[in-house]
C-alpha cells in the first residue's frame, strides 16, 4: 500500500504542476475504515482488501455524479494512473455504472427486482408494460412502505399477465442507468409498450389505492385485475 500511495501522490503533483486551473485534479486518498463505507458505496467501489486499491475519476456534470473507474486488470502505478487522469482529460474514458448482479426470473413472475445491468434489456426493450419503483430501501422508511403497496400490488395480478405487464423493483444506492437521474425517492414511473421514452410517473400522496386507479387509467385494456374482481364477485355471491 505503500508503493500506491507514494505513486498516487506523484502523480497528483504531476497533475497540479502542469494541469493548471480548469484542468487540475482534486486527488484524494481514502482509506478503508468502518466510516468510509458509504464513501465507497457513492463511488461504486468493493471495499474488500482483495479490490482495493482502487483508482476512480469523478466530475459533476448538470447535478449528476459521473464516475469513472480503472479497469481491474491494469496495474496500478505513477505511469498507469498519470495515463489515467490524461484519459479522463481527453474524453477518452467509458462512464462507470454501479451495478448488482442480474437475478435470475421464474416464467410468469410479475415482481422483479432491476439492477443497472439488466434495466435496458428487462424494462426499455421488452415488449412488456413495465411499472417500476426507484427506492432507496436501505435508508427510506417511505420505500419500504411503498415496496410493501408494490408487493401486494403483484400478488393480485395473475402470472399469466407477466407476458404483457410486469413490476420492477430497483434500489438507486447500488444501481445506476444512463440518461436516468432520480433526484428524490421514492419515484414510480410506468414504461408502455411503444412509450418506453416517455414514462408516465406517479407522484405525490402514494397509496394502494392510487396505485390500482394509476394502472386501470393508463392500462384499463389490459384487465390486469380481471381474476381479483372475479373472486370478489363470487365470495360475495357465495355470502347471500
Amino acid at each position: 500500500m505503500t508503493t500506491y500511495l507514494s505513486d498516487f501522490k506523484a502523480a497528483a503533483k504531476r497533475n497540479k504542476d502542469e494541469d493548471l486551473y480548469s484542468d487540475r485534479l482534486i486527488f484524494m486518498f481514502v482509506a478503508n475504515y468502518p466510516e468510509n463505507e458509504e464513501i465507497f458505496e457513492i463511488f461504486g467501489v468493493n471495499s474488500t482488501p482483495s479490490s482495493l486499491p482502487t483508482p476512480v475519476l469523478a466530475t459533476i456534470n448538470r447535478g449528476e455524479l459521473l464516475k469513472f473507474k480503472m479497469e481491474e486488470t491494469t496495474k496500478i502505478d505513477r505511469e498507469s494512473i498519470n495515463a489515467f487522469v490524461s484519459d479522463f482529460l481527453e474524453g477518452k474514458l467509458q462512464r462507470y455504472l454501479k451495478s448488482e448482479e442480474v437475478p435470475h426470473y421464474e416464467e410468469g413472475q410479475i415482481l422483479r427486482k432491476i439492477v443497472g445491468r439488466n434495466f435496458g434489456d428487462e424494462v426499455l426493450r421488452q415488449p412488456v408494460n413495465y411499472l417500476v419503483l426507484f427506492c432507496d430501501f436501505l435508508h427510506s422508511k417511505v420505500c419500504n412502505v411503498t415496496k410493501n403497496m408494490f408487493e401486494e400490488v403483484a400478488k393480485s395480478i395473475p402470472p399469466s399477465k407477466a407476458s404483457v405487464f410486469r413490476i420492477g423493483l430497483i434500489e438507486v444506492r447500488k444501481n445506476e442507468i444512463e440518461n436516468l437521474l432520480i433526484e428524490a425517492v421514492p419515484e414510480i414511473k410506468l414504461y408502455r409498450i411503444g412509450r418506453k421514452a416517455t414514462p408516465a410517473p406517479l407522484k405525490n400522496d402514494i397509496s394502494l389505492d392510487r396505485i390500482y386507479q394509476f394502472l386501470d387509467v393508463y392500462l384499463k385494456e389490459l384487465k390486469l385485475f380481471e381474476a381479483e374482481e372475479n373472486k370478489k364477485e363470487e365470495q360475495i355471491l357465495s355470502l347471500g
